[in-house]
């Protein structure tokens, strides 16, 4: 290695060896700016879901890129040694990722590389090649979650059941969707859903389409562009980001808002309804919202169903609380039964199933939405949907799907599970079992749990380590120690694959530990 390679050891007699303690922690620091404006601040994406709210997640990060040496601060000579397009686009890199990839990504990293030298940031060649091997590296993989969300919107919602993933796989290839074995025509997609959706709710028809957000401005559309009557305190910005006032607007329909943010009466829909009635522009619908989100901003005192209902217009009901089946208002088929004309719903919250958007109601309506343009452009891809039949079939025969066994799992056996976390590792991390308060805004539904609390020596570099492993785990931070929840974990018979990571993590930290 050339003497003036900045890259290079440090020697006796070199100069740059005499460095004085300001020298290297200003070092230190110029490599931390370098890191963070290329990526690899360790800090971790907030992936959590918006019911986390109070807990940080980390779920993506990033290697400490290896050490590099001296800073030169010259940017001319910086730049100089910056690796090539052509350098950067190996033979290996091309074979393993394919050459159009690699080139852009390569663009693109060289690109930051030299605006962080313009802005006076220290850029080293190995930091280069690094970034551009994470970035190639990128893609959505498979993970235990044990942040003890069940349905976590960055984690990929609720996990399938093994009927469904062998529907899916079935569907992979060409798929009767649009065909009707019966009559050997054309058929109709999903009804084959539709009758197990009716069966399950009591809904004279039913329809999928791609998201819940798709199922609501679906349902909107029997407003036919007239406003719709909704309740002040339904005008929110629900778990998942969407916000009503939004989505009403992006169905061509006007919200005419009544009540206040915390009541909302019957008389006062009614009310409106008719003084619309004699107008250019009568009121077309009542939407009324059913979600756990306003357990977060204040209780919602709102009318019951059956007391909207009977005022010649329909009435839809977006729902994301409670159950598919069963009586009372917290369920889909109690809200058929209280007179609603539309209700929509997710294939994954209540079901248990792929995400997708589900409407069930009176067949006049759901003909209308079948035959709207946005059926069309919301239209449910066929592996969805066979997963989503099998997922169905689960329910009509009683078979517990993922999301019920782990809400249901008993809280005892989750605390033997993470006692024993506790005994492997007890001697190698200063842990705890700590009992976890359910329902803390990490998910409407969840119920309490048991969690494993690392506290030390380094629980956010453990995170790291563990979200960089095969296969990754998830867990989030509270009052500065890393939880890992058993609830998503232990019902799901990944318990002893968490532990076996988990040490595997611990080695490859302390090794570090001794290797700096």
């Amino acid at each position: 290695m050339a003497d003036d390679d900045p890259d290079g050891p440090l020697g006796p007699g070199d100069s740059r060896s005499e460095t004085t303690l300001d020298d290297m922690r200003e070092d230190v620091m110029a490599r931390r700016r370098t890191q963070r404006a290329l990526g690899y601040d360790w800090g971790g994406y907030d992936l959590a879901s918006p019911w986390d709210t109070g807990h940080e997640i980390v779920a993506v990060g990033h290697r400490k890129p290896p050490s590099s040496g001296s800073v030169v601060v010259d940017g001319d000579l910086l730049r100089s040694r910056l690796p090539t397009l052509d350098e950067l686009c190996t033979p290996a890199r091309v074979a393993e990722h394919g050459a159009r990839r690699v080139e852009y990504l390569a663009r693109r990293v060289l690109e930051e590389s030299a605006e962080g030298i313009e802005s006076g940031l220290p850029v080293m060649r190995r930091t280069v090649e690094y970034t551009l091997d994470e970035r190639l590296r990128r893609r959505v993989r498979g993970i235990i979650n044990a942040t003890g969300s069940v349905l976590s919107n960055a984690l990929g919602r609720a996990p399938w059941s093994d009927s469904a993933l062998t529907a899916a796989r079935r569907a992979t290839g060409y798929a009767d969707v649009d065909f009707d074995p019966g009559s050997a025509r054309w058929g109709a997609r999903g009804s084959s859903v539709e009758d197990r959706l009716c069966a399950l709710t009591g809904a004279e028809a039913g329809l999928a389409v791609s998201s819940h957000a798709a199922a609501l401005m679906l349902a909107l559309s029997v407003a036919g562009g007239g406003p719709v009557v909704v309740g002040r305190g339904d005008l929110v910005e629900l778990d998942d980001g969407r916000r009503l006032p939004e989505l009403i607007r992006l169905s061509g329909v006007d919200a005419v808002a009544v009540g206040t943010v915390n009541r909302t009466q019957a008389h006062e829909y009614a009310e409106v309804v008719d003084r619309h009635a004699e107008g250019d522009r009568p009121i077309a619908a009542i939407l009324t919202v059913l979600h756990d989100t306003f357990r977060q901003v204040g209780r919602v005192a709102r009318p019951a169903l059956s007391e909207l209902v009977g005022h010649g217009v329909p009435l839809v009901v977006d729902h994301a609380i409670g159950a598919l089946s069963g009586p009372g208002p917290r369920t889909v088929a109690g809200a058929i039964e209280d007179g609603a004309d539309l209700v929509c719903f997710a294939g994954d919250g209540l079901v248990g199933g792929p995400q997708c958007g589900l409407v069930v109601g009176r067949a006049s309506l759901i003909e209308r939405l079948r035959k709207h343009p946005l059926h069309g452009v919301f239209q449910l891809d066929k592996v969805l949907l066979a997963a989503l039949e099998a997922t169905l079939d689960d329910r009509l025969r009683g078979v517990p799907t993922p999301t019920d066994v782990m809400r249901g799992f008993p809280l005892d056996e989750l605390r033997v599970a993470v006692e024993h976390w506790q005994a492997v590792l007890q001697d190698r991390v200063d842990c705890a079992v700590v009992d976890v308060e359910g329902p803390d805004g990490r998910a409407p539904s969840d119920l309490p749990s048991v969690a494993l609390a690392i506290h030390g020596p380094d629980p956010r570099g453990l995170a790291v380590a563990l979200a960089r492993s095969e296969p990754a785990v998830v867990g989030r931070f509270e009052g500065g120690a890393l939880l890992l929840d058993a609830r998503t974990v232990v019902p799901l018979n990944r318990g002893g694959r968490l532990l076996s990571v988990l040490e595997a993590a611990l080695d490859r930290l302390m090794l570090d530990e001794s290797l700096s």
